[in-house]
C-alpha cells in the first residue's frame, strides 16, 4: 500500500528464478487490485503470512493458490535468507549492548517486554555480526541442552514480533526453526522459538555458539551431536 501510494518503481527484490533459486530482482511498479478479503496462514514451523485467495504460493506440484491448499499440504520456503544488498556494520559494543537489552525480559504482566523487536537496522548487519547478536541474544534467555537421547536449543520470549525477527535472523545463518506457543491461565501468551534436526544444531553451535556460562553447555552439544541420527520430516526436497 505505502509503496503503491509513493509511487515507487525498479524496487529490488529478492524472487525464485526457473530452478527454484533465490535471485535478486527488481519490481518495476506496483499496481491496485481492489479490496479483498484477506486470509492469515499459518506454517507447522510458526511462519505466518497474510495473503487474498488468489495468491500464489510454490509447491511440490507447482505454484498454486492460496484457496487451492490443504491442510498437511508442503509448501517451499528458503533454506537461507541472503545478506542484504547494502550491508551496514555497526561497532561490536552496541550489538552486544542491544542484544542484552532486548533479552531482559521481566515476568510481570504489566511488563512491556510483550512489545519488544529487533530493530530493522540489525537486519542489514553482515553475516558474522548477525552471529554476534543472535550469540548474545541467547546468552540471557536461551536455552542450549543435551540430554536423553536429544539436544534441545530453544528460545523463550513474550514478544510474538522478538521471536519473528530472530526466527528471520537465524535463516540469514541458514537455519530453520519453529515457533510453539504457550498458554497458561491468566497469563500473556509466551513463544519458544526452537531449533531442531542435527544439521541446524549443529550449524548453530558452530557459527552462533553462546556467551558467557551456557558457551560450555553448547560445547557439549556440538560433541554429543554426531552420535545422533538425523530425521528429515521437514525438508522434505
Amino acid at each position: 500500500g505505502e509503496l503503491f501510494a509513493s509511487g515507487e518503481r525498479d524496487i529490488p527484490v529478492w524472487t525464485v528464478d526457473e530452478s527454484y533459486r533465490l535471485v535478486q530482482g527488481t519490481m518495476t511498479h506496483v499496481s491496485a487490485s481492489g479490496e479483498k478479503p484477506v486470509f492469515e496462514m499459518t506454517l507447522a514451523s510458526g511462519r505466518r503470512i497474510k495473503a487474498s485467495a488468489n495468491h500464489p504460493f510454490l509447491t511440490l506440484d507447482g505454484w498454486r493458490r492460496l484457496d487451492q491448499l490443504a491442510v498437511g499440504g508442503r509448501l517451499a520456503t528458503p533454506r537461507r535468507v541472503p545478506d542484504p544488498l547494502n550491508e551496514q556494520a555497526w561497532p561490536e559494543s552496541e550489538i552486544v549492548m542491544l542484544a542484552h537489552l532486548l533479552a531482559s525480559e521481566g515476568h510481570q504482566d504489566n511488563d512491556p517486554s510483550h512489545e519488544k523487536f529487533i530493530p530493522r537496522e540489525v537486519f542489514s548487519l553482515p553475516y558474522r555480526q548477525v552471529a554476534l547478536f543472535v550469540r548474545h541474544l541467547w546468552a540471557t534467555d536461551g536455552c542450549v541442552h543435551a540430554g536423553s537421547g536429544q539436544a534441545r536449543i530453544h528460545y523463550a520470549s513474550t514478544s510474538r514480533q522478538l521471536i519473528d525477527g530472530l526466527q528471520l535472523l537465524l535463516q540469514r545463518l541458514g537455519i530453520q526453526s519453529r515457533i510453539q506457543i504457550t498458554r497458561k491461565a491468566g497469563h500473556r501468551d509466551g513463544f519458544h522459538l526452537h531449533i531442531t534436526g542435527i544439521e541446524n544444531q549443529e550449524r548453530f553451535v558452530t557459527e552462533v555458539g553462546v556467551h558467557g556460562a551456557r558457551g560450555e553447555t553448547a560445547e557439549v552439544v556440538r560433541q554429543f551431536l554426531p552420535t545422533l541420527r538425523g530425521n528429515t520430516n521437514v525438508d522434505t526436497v
